[in-house]
């Protein structure tokens, strides 16, 4: 659920040009954190993000059917009990639900005050990748372009091609941004399975993008030489991400050995 909302914060930041290349060249591998002597293994981040969207998706649908009177935290809470109990865990102890809620309380403090505080703000933006950074750009522009032009109007539903290249780009720099910033690269031993299940998923988005792009051209619904230049874009973000899940996994293969 946090990755979910990282996600959606990472992806209305601006563009920020910076430079990994020769940090990435020149960074030494990290040793994994005392708790944590094993990495996660790409399966089991895998199944992690798979139980994370579960409970996001499950909670998004009780808030739409119970309308504006819904409690979301309540809602939360009973979501996140349902699964302890699909897993089969024990019931958590008073201890642990006292712990528990004084961390929840702390995490709301902590948002509000980064929310207002402008060096938290500053540092995210010089922790945004080159990668996320272009896929921000297109996305910004792809927002624009269309409508200024009359490709997509209000009328327009969301299977549209156009709308659905439009939905891709953007769901793939999300996930860029949720993946990539607010740290240095590569990332630490430890979340380099993390990353790599959601630089894999805005690999899907980026080749849904390609497949909308055919339809555009098929139908004639947006000018060839537009949609040249932004499936160019598309396959070069989709390039790069390949070569960096590449990276983190040879990483991983290399701490196995």
């Amino acid at each position: 659920f946090m990755e979910r909302l990282g996600d959606a914060a990472n992806a209305g930041a601006d563009p920020v040009e910076d430079d990994f290349a020769d940090e990435r060249a020149g960074r030494e591998e990290e040793e994994p954190a005392a708790w944590n002597s094993q990495p996660q293994s790409e399966d089991e981040a895998e199944q992690s993000h798979a139980e994370s969207d579960r409970l996001v998706d499950r909670i998004l649908a009780r808030m739409a059917r119970e309308g504006e009177g819904a409690d979301y935290a309540k809602i939360m809470a009973e979501e996140i009990e349902r699964l302890r109990r699909e897993r089969g865990e024990p019931e958590p102890t008073p201890e642990q639900l006292t712990r528990h809620d004084e961390w929840i309380t702390q995490m709301h403090r902590a948002a509000r005050e980064a929310a207002d505080d402008p060096e938290v703000q500053r540092e995210a933006l010089a922790h945004q990748h080159p990668l996320a950074a272009r896929a921000q750009a297109l996305s910004s522009r792809l927002m624009h372009e269309p409508e200024e032009n009359g490709w997509l109007t209000e009328n327009d539903g969301e299977e549209h091609p156009v709308a659905e290249l439009l939905d891709s780009v953007f769901k793939a720099g999300a996930k860029l941004a949720g993946a990539l910033n607010g740290h240095d690269w590569p990332p630490e031993i430890e979340f380099c399975a993390s990353t790599i299940v959601r630089l894999k998923k805005a690999r899907v988005y980026l080749d849904d993008a390609l497949r909308a792009m055919e339809s555009c051209q098929e139908q004639k619904l947006v000018p060839n030489n537009w949609l040249a230049v932004v499936m160019v874009e598309v396959v070069d973000l989709a390039h790069d991400a390949d070569i960096l899940i590449a990276e983190l996994r040879e990483r991983l293969e290399r701490r196995a050995e």
